[in-house]
């Protein structure tokens, strides 16, 4: 039974068919009560209707409908509020308010995502501080697409067609790092993983990235990991290191791998211990790109 609170100038009688006029000197509505346990099919249903001069809304928290018969619409009632998930920040250690945050971050798949998504509790700070710069490495992850796969598609479809279209910015400052590379190789030649310079004729093809924005993503996504295998946080700071896997590294990683998200080696992992005590993360991207990451025996044992 809907009733007044004590001391209201509102008057309630109720009606057929869970329909109650509350009444005011100088206001009258009528308020539908929806016993519909499914807001969104409700929402379909009814949307914003109109009966008469009368307009209609939802309160979707609480499933009620209110009609202004003065041709307004005015909510009644409070909206349910969302609880606060309580937990431990996989980034910063911190205890308290947190949120979901996929592993890697769900801007690097394609649609429809992968069932097998890893998430953790992460604080709202730093779920807010790593948004651009997971876009960011997201370029950096497809610029070395090759015609015909999955990650050239991630290219067109997340970077040129969502990224670029949507922030001139980011295309500014990438335009700018590239223009600085290319005017530091002019006096200093680059050198390459395997040894030797980059020949003068690749290096219009050569785009800069800042590293730091790189290494801070891949250091994100390595406490996030280790809270959901180890259950513990790292305290402590990593080393990422970016140089190419060797051929038996690149087996370990494929043949004993410790997870993956995706189902064609969009993002594949494993991880071990070396024999000072440290752990060794290596991380592959679209059988692209990879990472080595140390952690340090004093940050585990912090932890």
């Amino acid at each position: 039974m809907l009733t007044a609170p004590p001391g209201s100038p509102w008057r309630v009688r109720p009606g057929l068919a869970g329909v109650y006029l509350i009444q005011r000197w100088d206001l009258s509505l009528r308020i539908l009560i929806l016993p519909e346990l499914r807001p969104k099919r409700v929402a379909a249903q009814y949307g914003r209707a109109r009966f008469g001069r009368a307009s209609v809304d939802i309160l979707w928290e609480c499933c009620i409908i209110i009609v202004s018969q003065q041709g307004y619409c005015s909510w009644h009632m409070a909206r349910s509020k969302k609880r606060k998930r309580l937990g431990i920040c996989a980034i910063c250690g911190a205890a308290g308010e947190v949120n979901r945050e996929h592993v890697p971050p769900r801007n690097l798949f394609l649609d429809p995502r992968p069932a097998n998504t890893i998430t953790v509790d992460v604080c709202p700070s730093c779920n807010h501080d790593y948004h651009l710069d997971d876009e960011y490495f997201r370029v950096y992850v497809a610029a070395g697409a090759r015609p015909g796969t999955r990650l050239m598609k991630l290219w067109k479809k997340k970077v040129v067609n969502s990224s670029f279209a949507r922030s001139g910015g980011l295309k500014g400052r990438l335009k700018d790092e590239r223009e600085n590379v290319q005017e530091y190789a002019r006096q200093n030649p680059l050198q390459l993983f395997g040894g030797g310079n980059l020949p003068p004729v690749l290096l219009p093809l050569v785009q800069g990235f800042d590293a730091s924005r790189i290494v801070r993503v891949v250091e994100k996504i390595v406490r996030c990991l280790h809270l959901h295998h180890v259950g513990k946080v790292i305290t402590g700071n990593l080393h990422v290191d970016v140089a190419p896997l060797s051929t038996r590294q690149w087996q370990e990683v494929f043949e004993k791998r410790s997870g993956e998200v995706g189902h064609y080696n969009e993002f594949v992992y494993h991880f071990g211990t070396s024999e000072s005590g440290a752990e060794i993360w290596r991380l592959v991207f679209y059988e692209h790109h990879a990472f080595t990451v140390h952690v340090r025996p004093i940050a585990l044992r912090t932890g």
